[in-house]
């Protein structure tokens, strides 16, 4: 039974770091959250079903009727989800489908459509992040890899490629890797381990070997480790459990046993627990069955399916650790996930660095962005500047280049006010130019030296030193709008080149390598225009089209590429301003636009419409370049 939180003889109603720890290491998932509901879908029983059973994973017990699919007799489909909705693919009806239909985890009933794969198929293998599902394979043999956002509808959008067309595959991913595994290519079974970067475009990647060859293996993941268990061998039925590290390419090594050869299963989990469903033994079977990501071993019994069946999809709220929650002292949590600040919140703070008035400033100020009202000051940078990058993660903020162009770099710590110290240079003395960060690594682009520069160079935060190279932009230019990304993937978009330009390039922010192309901005503009982010979704804020200033805010999808889309508009028509952001808010602040500014305004970054006023700036009218939060981009 799960235990309740919060203690309700504590009166201010709020979660400890160390209730939520104990509640995630002993169920699997954060207090509260629902991130608890695993489903099972179609099947073979051995006639073809559309049938959706759920469970709680964290309760043992026998399956609960959900609804039904949209299409009649389906086997062989695939599942991938957010904590919120889940959506099904394919099978067999008979022959093969495109389909995907979609359920929302707390609302039982049927599914309803989604849209469709580029293919039709059966046997094909689904997994997913928070964001992104990805299906892949399937019979006809196809080696197609699409993928779709979870959070939207329509068709599945070419991903990349399997090493060969594969049927009877298994796959499951964490937050950032996806892996398949084993399967029937045209020539033989095979014990193929391959992977992907969830947040990239690009094909399957060898990662090394299963220790058996087989297909219709039952697979299930947290955020670290990878499951394989059962198969059809030739012609013998496995029972053996496969583990591999996600993030550590290699073979995989034993873990235990399943309670009986099987083929056809399918398996889920949380955090904490993985569950495998159904199968063949040879026959149909209804068992439900689990075993700890944290210690090997074999499966016990969990329940009963409400019929027996092999080849169904299973998914559930929280797998491969989308609801993991990593608390950092010394904050306390609401039930409502709710931050309660103490010294300015964890992923609330907002920095604004120097600016022009019109002379330059060395000021840094401060806002809480979960809150309204006035900056005020944090402390000096150790020069006063105008048009350089700032970025920053969840505790380090950094500032540099400038004008006149320098190389030098500032920090200052989010979490005590005072002056900037030196932290390193960038490779290149330039004025111009943009940054972004997520929680590792910070990336600069761009600028002016005094030509145009397509550079970009990285830096650990967490190190002080020098920045190294990183890559190249598409094309040399300075004053892009301010970049920013989700936890894998940097958005670098517009600035002069020396025209205004609309083209938006992004990176992977873990690995080095050039930038490619993403889409367009609604219009061409320049003049550092602010930039702030979720994990899932970045917009951009003003900026200086051909015609002037503008009020525009437009948005981006992070993980799926295309063009920017009309959000809404700003309070006032302004270039030269900063943006900040947490996981849910994005402030814009100061500007330029007949004379300099000290409005702030602020949008929630999830719902699109017109920016709200915020407050105004401790230094008065500021141009600035640029801000940096302690949570953007999901970071906190």
């Amino acid at each position: 039974m799960a235990t309740s939180y919060p203690d309700r003889t504590n009166a201010r109603g709020i979660w400890r770091i160390t209730d939520i720890t104990k509640n995630i290491k002993t169920e699997g998932t954060f207090p509260g959250s629902g991130g608890d509901r695993a489903v099972f879908s179609a099947g073979q029983t051995p006639s073809n079903v559309n049938t959706i059973d759920y469970v709680s994973v964290k309760s043992l017990g026998d399956a609960t009727d959900f609804g039904d699919l949209t299409s009649t007799e389906r086997v062989g489909g695939a599942s991938a989800s957010s904590h919120v909705r889940a959506i099904i693919s394919g099978g067999a009806v008979p022959g093969g489908s495109a389909n995907l239909d979609y359920i929302h985890f707390t609302s039982t009933g049927n599914a309803a459509d989604f849209g469709d794969l580029g293919w039709s198929s059966y046997g094909q293998a689904g997994m997913s992040n928070s964001t992104r599902g990805i299906f892949s394979g399937g019979s006809p043999r196809v080696d197609t890899i699409e993928y779709i956002t979870i959070a939207s509808f329509g068709n599945g959008t070419d991903f990349g490629n399997l090493s060969a067309a594969n049927f009877g595959h298994s796959s499951k991913a964490n937050t950032t890797r996806g892996i398949f595994a084993a399967g029937e290519t045209p020539s033989a079974r095979i014990n193929v381990i391959e992977y992907i970067d969830l947040d990239t475009l690009s094909n399957a990647i060898d990662f090394g070997d299963l220790a058996s060859i087989a297909e219709f293996k039952g697979t299930a993941c947290s955020a670290t480790r990878y499951l394989a268990c059962g198969g059809q061998a030739s012609p013998a039925l496995q029972s053996t459990i496969d583990t591999v590290q996600i993030a550590t390419k290699g073979n995989s090594t034993d873990y235990g046993d399943i309670l009986a050869g099987n083929s056809g299963l399918e398996g889920t989990g949380n955090l904490t627990r993985a569950i495998f469903a159904g199968g063949g033994t040879p026959s149909q079977i209804n068992v439900i069955q689990y075993v700890s990501f944290d210690t090997a071993g074999n499966t016990v019994d969990f329940g009963d399916l409400s019929q027996s069946r092999s080849r169904l999809g299973a998914t559930s709220t929280s797998h491969g650790g989308i609801e993991a929650f990593y608390p950092r002292s010394p904050e306390l949590y609401s039930p409502t996930n709710k931050v309660v600040p103490r010294g300015g919140g964890a992923g609330q703070r907002a920095l604004f660095f120097g600016g022009q008035t019109p002379t330059e400033l060395s000021t840094i100020q401060t806002v809480t962005i979960s809150t309204t009202g006035n900056s005020v000051k944090f402390g000096d940078m150790n020069r006063a500047d105008s048009n350089f990058m700032a970025l920053g993660n969840e505790t380090r903020g950094l500032a540099g280049g400038g004008e006149p162009a320098t190389n030098a770099v500032n920090y200052v710590t989010f979490a005590t006010e005072g002056n900037g110290a030196d932290f390193g240079d960038l490779s290149v003395a330039r004025a111009g130019n943009t940054g972004l960060a997520n929680s590792t690594r910070g990336v600069v682009a761009g600028g002016e030296a005094p030509s145009f520069s397509n550079v970009m160079d990285y830096v650990t935060i967490a190190t002080i030193g020098d920045f190294a190279d990183f890559g190249d932009l598409q094309t040399a230019k300075s004053m892009l709008g301010q970049g920013f990304g989700s936890t894998t993937r940097g958005i670098f978009g517009g600035g002069i080149a020396p025209g205004k330009q609309d083209e938006i390039d992004y990176i992977t922010i873990g690995s080095t390598g050039n930038g490619t192309d993403f889409g367009n901005l609604t219009a061409a503009k320049g003049q550092g225009f602010a930039g702030v982010s979720s994990s899932t979704r970045g917009a951009w804020m003003g900026g200086d089209d051909p015609d002037g200033a503008v009020n525009v805010i437009e948005y981006i999808t992070i993980s799926s590429t295309g063009n920017a889309t009309d959000f809404g508009d700003l309070t006032q028509a302004r270039t030269r301003q900063s943006g900040a952001s947490s996981s849910t808010r994005g402030v814009c602040a100061g500007g330029d636009s007949s004379g300099k500014l000290n409005i702030i305004d602020y949008i929630t970054i999830a719902s699109t419409g017109d920016a709200t006023d915020f407050g105004d700036l401790y230094t008065g009218g500021t141009a600035l370049h640029h801000g940096a939060s302690n949570g953007h981009g999901g970071l906190t």
